[in-house]
């Protein structure tokens, strides 16, 4: 998996790539670890995402969480087909801001 950051003022998108497993967990982590305290909303945008393990959807929740914390708005931006079912079976799809 890779994890490109972008910043602009309060706002960080996090657009990830490839398969989100435990072995791409540190990535995603760190990714989000390295926000700016001043970061206030976090888009995850998951269009070119193939795959999304249980640890993937926990670093989801814990990314939220940071967010939530700060009193802002954390949402999954364009998950394709195969990750929206994901986030559908699972109920993340009620549980997070998701932009189809």
């Amino acid at each position: 998996m890779e994890a490109r950051t972008s910043i602009e003022g309060n706002k960080a998108t996090i657009e990830l790539v490839g398969k989100i497993t435990a072995n791409a967990l540190p990535d995603l982590e760190a990714a989000i670890d390295g926000m700016p305290v001043a970061i206030r909303d976090l888009d995850i945008v998951l269009a070119d995402v193939d795959y999304v393990s249980s640890a993937g959807l926990r670093a989801f929740v814990r990314a939220s969480k940071a967010i939530a914390g700060r009193g802002e708005e954390f949402r999954l931006v364009h998950p394709n087909d195969t990750v929206w079912e994901v986030l559908e079976i699972t109920g993340f799809g009620d549980v997070f801001a998701v932009v189809r």
